[in-house]
């Protein structure tokens, strides 16, 4: 039996109702006329037995025509409307046809009847009238779809499947042809694999096809060749059959560069977590965003208990002083001012840990990038503490090392000043060949004297440096020394950083220590000392190492054990020594904060290295 034709007549007048009831039944028994006098028991009836078509009036008693006809809308109702009202006026015709309805009849003479006609003539006719009505509906949503296809702002294309199960595009969107760099007529018919997926990403492809072919809806990320270079994609697949040849859709959305940004991060967050400074990040309003664990170690709190929370929370808890608030604000206006050329800026401070323990740290502060307007900055902190200690033990040896020079100096010599005063005395009385061992006692005393008060001041730590080119220092300081017929070999081509007259003395003195002990020169107490040891014509050679230098000859060298005696003041071979060069060194290098070590050259002579340097070039 031939369905009828369903219609639903909305309007709150009974008289209404049954006059437009009446008028459909008498132009054709095939209309099924169901009333309803309110909006709500209008939605109420459609979603229990949709009609074919809705009739309604603009007022009703809970809303309007309007309002039911979006609501329609809203739950994808699509049948015929029609707005057949006693209270319209142009402006209500306009807005119902903006909104969708089909037709719009004002109520009057006649005007029963003359919807019933219209109601036939579009719904009842003819089968293949009904099919075209239907068509026309189709149409219209598929020409919808096809302009949200085409305008939609991810690359999308629809695909099925070819007779191997292989995924070819039917049609794809302007934004996939941006994105891609693909005319979408040329690629239409192509095989999704062989087009845009990386070889060696094709057996993933394949399986992503088995499971679209299966119904299977896929959302995952995916490496596919774009217009210019391979990007990274989240692919979405929906399986829908909407048209012939179209079994699905799949999105894909371009996420490359927030992987980008997201590994920049991961590596960003590994080298604040690794390095061995700490860091504090504090945003525009002062409130610490970030924090690692060193910075957290230095302070003394946990750096969870540091993040979210104001950088003002460092002075209510007592670790920073209120004023080195006042020097972040200032540095912060230096950074921002056009007026200074600087990146970074530091403050060295104090700090108290939650321990109690005090500390010392550089705060080296930058600005985080911005465009317009102040984002917030970085903090680099650097623990100097055991820098500043060591800096006090400086001073406080230096300061020890000079009271005993002054106990040297003033002590020491005046009393022999009047032994020799005694002694000229002694010898314009008398002639006494005891006289001259005295006197030769007395100067060697002094000689003493003056090493010792030298071996002191070289002792005092190095608190200032500069840049020295071991080349034109070693030439100066050959010069200074009597090298007899010693002879100096290449010398190191390094720059290093160290204390100008210091280093000079240490080369003098290495210099002056080959000499005498592998010395052949004729006229002089070297070469005696250098026949003892077996020695002759000496060259010394000075070298570059990765951190410092060596100065080494082709003497007789120092046997193995007393290589470790030679630093010890007053340790020498020759009568004549002193026992003070290699001592000076040794204080030399260590006021510098380096190490030296003896060994044995090439050629079997003495080889002094000396590393820790801090080398330039």
């Amino acid at each position: 039996m031939e369905r009828g034709v369903r219609v639903l007549h909305v309007d709150s007048d009974e008289e209404a109702r049954e006059r437009a009831a009446a008028a459909l039944e008498s132009v054709d028994d095939r209309f099924e006329i169901v009333s309803e006098r309110t909006l709500a028991d209008a939605l109420d009836r459609v979603a229990d037995d949709p009609p074919d078509c809705v009739v309604s009036e603009v007022e009703l008693p809970d809303g309007n025509g309007l309002d039911l006809l979006d609501r329609l809308t809203q739950q994808r109702c699509s049948v015929p409307f029609v707005l057949f009202t006693a209270a319209g006026s142009e402006a209500v015709a306009s807005e119902a046809f903006d909104r969708g309805a089909t037709d719009y009849l004002r109520k009057g003479a006649g005007a029963y009847t003359a919807l019933a006609r219209r109601l036939k003539r579009e719904l009842v006719g003819s089968r293949t009238d009904t099919e075209h009505l239907y068509q026309s509906l189709i149409d219209r949503e598929r020409k919808r779809f096809s302009e949200l296809f085409e305008n939609f702002p991810e690359p999308t294309i629809a695909y099925g499947f070819d007779g191997d199960d292989e995924a070819v595009f039917r049609f794809v969107n302007n934004a996939f042809e941006e994105t891609f760099g693909y005319d979408g007529e040329r690629v239409v018919g192509e095989r999704v694999n062989d087009t845009i997926v990386p070889e060696e990403h094709r057996d993933e492809s394949e399986n992503i096809d088995r499971r679209i072919d299966d119904g299977e809806l896929v959302d995952r990320e995916v490496q596919r060749l774009a217009a210019e270079e391979r990007r990274i994609f989240n692919l979405r697949t929906i399986a829908v059959s909407v048209a012939d040849e179209i079994d699905g859709f799949a999105v894909y959305t371009d996420i490359t560069e927030r992987k980008k940004r997201e590994q920049e991060l991961q590596r960003y967050e590994t080298i604040v977590e690794t390095m061995p400074l700490g860091l504090i990040v504090v945003d525009e309003q002062g409130t610490i965003i970030n924090a690692n664990e060193q910075a957290a170690d230095i302070i003394g709190y946990d750096a969870d208990d540091l993040v979210d929370e104001p950088f003002l929370l460092l002075v209510e808890k007592g670790v920073v002083n209120e004023s080195l608030i006042m020097e972040y604000k200032q540095v912060l206006r230096e950074l921002l001012s056009s007026k200074y050329d600087k990146d970074v800026d530091v403050i060295e401070t104090e700090i108290t840990r939650s321990d109690g323990e005090t500390r010392f740290i550089q705060a080296y502060t930058s600005l985080l990038p911005y465009e317009e307007s102040f984002r917030g900055s970085v903090q680099v902190y650097h623990d100097v503490t055991e820098r500043r200690q060591n800096e006090r033990e400086r001073r406080r040896q230096n300061e020890r090392l000079a009271e005993f020079a002054s106990i040297v100096s003033h002590d020491l010599r005046n009393p022999l000043n009047v032994a020799k005063g005694h002694l000229d005395l002694l010898e314009r009385e008398c002639d006494s060949e005891h006289a001259d061992t005295v006197g030769e006692a007395l100067e060697r005393m002094e000689v003493l004297i003056g090493e010792t008060l030298e071996l002191a001041r070289q002792g005092e730590m190095v608190t200032e440096t500069e840049p020295l080119a071991l080349s034109e220092l070693v030439a100066g300081c050959w010069g200074m020394v009597a090298t007899g017929e010693a002879t100096l070999g290449r010398s190191g081509n390094a720059t290093i950083n160290g204390d100008p007259e210091r280093v000079k003395q240490l080369f003098e003195n290495l210099f002056r220590n080959a000499v005498e002990h592998g010395s052949t020169s004729p006229d002089s107490q070297a070469r005696q000392d250098a026949v003892e040891h077996g020695g002759s014509d000496v060259t010394i050679t000075v070298g570059d190492l990765e951190d410092g230098f060596y100065v080494e000859d082709d003497g007789p060298g120092i046997p193995d054990d007393e290589r470790e005696e030679v630093f010890d003041a007053g340790y020498t071979t020759s009568e004549d020594g002193t026992g003070f060069g290699l001592p000076i060194v040794k204080e030399i290098v260590e006021a510098h904060d380096w190490s030296i070590a003896v060994t044995e050259s090439e050629a079997g002579g003495a080889r002094f290295e000396i590393t820790g340097v801090d080398v330039s070039e």
